[in-house]
């Protein structure tokens, strides 16, 4: 019995160790649900939500239609469902494309007829913009040699001025020089009129002494005295 009982004791450790590396590899090396709801392309159409409770029950909400697409406390059954309602909205979104595509398939016969009677008037505008861009280069050529002619025309009419301008300004120099000269002229033109109103009053008063040491003389003269500043004549003795 005793040996009996190590054996089974080896069994139950071995079944215990077999059963706990079994759920570490599902734990470690199954799908993350999770994940999927997080970060996968799954979740750029569905919300995912999870409420707390007894049970944490998960919801699949659609992003623009606000509808939902599955809840229930296993997350991976919410998660498939909701892939199965990505799956169904993308392919009756495929559905829809190709019966366009079916629609216009009829149409590509006209189309491309069309297409050619587009390409022939494609082709003759080509030609004729590219005339009118070789008209608008040479319009552009002549104007900017229009340009740097007035340019230099411009600047030979600036440098004209430039030295008109030098010009006005020697002359003003010399404008006021001439007005000091003429300043200076008047003022001793002034001095000069004023100096010879002198000498004549001086020489008007010699000739009034004159005639009154000839008066006491006895000599002839004239009696009649000059006003003042005026020439007073004298009669000369014979």
């Amino acid at each position: 019995m005793a040996q009996l009982g190590r054996i089974l004791v080896v069994i139950v450790v071995a079944a215990s160790l077999g059963f706990a590396a079994f759920a570490a590899s599902l734990a470690n090396g199954g799908r993350n649900w999770v994940g999927d709801t997080q970060n996968s392309p799954l979740n750029d159409y569905f919300e995912f939500n999870s409420q707390p409770g007894e049970k944490t029950t998960y919801t699949a909400t659609h992003r623009l239609t606000k509808e939902s697409a599955g809840s229930g406390v296993i997350l991976s059954e919410v998660v498939n469902s909701a892939k199965q309602k990505l799956n169904q909205e993308l392919s009756d979104k495929l559905q829809k494309t190709q019966a366009e595509i079916d629609a216009l398939k009829p149409r590509i016969p006209q189309i491309q007829a069309l297409r050619k009677d587009d390409e022939q008037a494609l082709v003759s505008r080509e030609a004729e913009l590219l005339k009118n861009l070789d008209a608008v280069r040479a319009k552009i050529l002549a104007a900017t040699e229009e340009a740097a002619r007035l340019g230099g025309e411009i600047e030979k009419v600036r440098g004209e001025g430039e030295e008109r301008r030098a010009e006005v300004y020697r002359l003003k120099n010399q404008l006021e020089l001439i007005r000091n000269d003429l300043f200076a002229a008047t003022q001793q033109k002034n001095a000069l009129t004023d100096e010879l109103l002198r000498l004549e009053q001086n020489l008007d008063r010699l000739k009034r002494r004159q005639a009154q040491l000839k008066q006491l003389l006895g000599e002839p003269y004239d009696d009649q005295v000059p006003a003042d500043g005026a020439p007073l004549s004298l009669k000369s003795a014979t």
